[in-house]
């Protein structure tokens, strides 16, 4: 399984997401290595929110609808050095939320950020393998046999999704109108969600989603199968599929990450390579 999406991958864009593209474009050199241009990525990718705020160097997205935390962080900008007191705000804008204080970041982007953050009580909750597949690299791999897998728009489609993706991510909540809203947005938008089927029973057993792309840089997420359909390749065929999807639209990166061993050879075969690493810490 990849983890869950980021906060922003899933949220309606405000009205000027393509004026912020604009602008991440003209700051974005083809020749970036792939860390840079996933700091660059998550920085105008959740400035995009409509819901954003702006605090010193960070970029913070807060849902009004769910407290769960993949929907509820803050970015620093790459190469941030925030003062005490731009900390102090954005405590204070977590505490205001009710919402645990925490950051996603590229490992290396923002290590004065970092460093001002462990200094103000926040800890380490996981460094994890982040990989990533330029187009030429992707590997089609055929969907295993008895299973179908497509991209998807419709609600009913896009319920099943959900419910996958909370039975292979172990969350408890049922899927909800807001879930299903906001994977059409990301659709609208250009992203792709996927979802595999069992062929006899037309049963949803896998399911994964791709963004659209900023600048060329897209991100894989929510890839989970049902523990029933795990070890069949699944996984593998979707972020195949995912991965093509978004090189056609333009894509020149495409990236994820990955929890262990097990789930990177998954996504080795797809074509991914290692990239570099990112970052969650935070305030408990």
């Amino acid at each position: 399984m990849g983890r869950l999406p980021a906060s922003s991958s899933l949220h309606a864009r405000s009205s000027n997401s393509s004026k912020l593209k604009v602008h991440f474009q003209m700051r974005v050199s083809p020749s970036l290595s792939t860390p840079a241009l996933v700091a660059g990525y998550m920085a105008a990718d959740i400035s995009s929110r409509p819901d954003h705020q702006r605090i010193g160097p960070f970029m913070v997205g807060l849902s009004s609808h769910t407290a769960h935390p993949a929907y509820n962080y803050a970015v620093p900008i790459p190469d941030a050095a925030p003062t005490r007191a731009e900390i102090g705000d954005l405590l204070a804008l977590f505490a205001r939320h009710h919402r645990t204080p925490r950051l996603e970041y590229v490992s290396g982007s923002a290590e004065q950020a970092e460093a001002a953050l462990l200094t103000a009580g926040f800890t380490l909750d996981q460094r994890l393998p982040m990989l990533a597949c330029r187009p030429g690299a992707a590997i089609p791999l055929p969907t295993p046999m008895g299973i179908t897998i497509s991209t998807v728009s419709e609600p009913r489609d896009l319920f099943d999704a959900l419910s996958v993706q909370n039975d292979a991510y172990g969350e408890a909540e049922p899927v909800s109108v807001q879930d299903v809203q906001r994977l059409q947005s990301l659709i609208g938008r250009g992203g792709y969600v996927a979802l595999a089927r069992d062929a006899i029973t037309h049963r949803p057993c896998g399911t994964g989603l791709v963004t659209e792309p900023i600048a060329g840089v897209a991100e894989v997420a929510a890839v989970g199968t049902l523990t029933s359909h795990r070890g069949r390749g699944i996984a593998s065929a979707l972020c195949s599929r995912l991965a093509k999807a978004a090189h056609h639209v333009g894509a020149t990166t495409v990236f994820l990450d990955v929890e262990g061993p097990a789930e990177e050879a998954v996504y080795l075969r797809a074509g991914f390579t290692r990239a570099g690493e990112r970052t969650w810490i935070s305030r408990r």
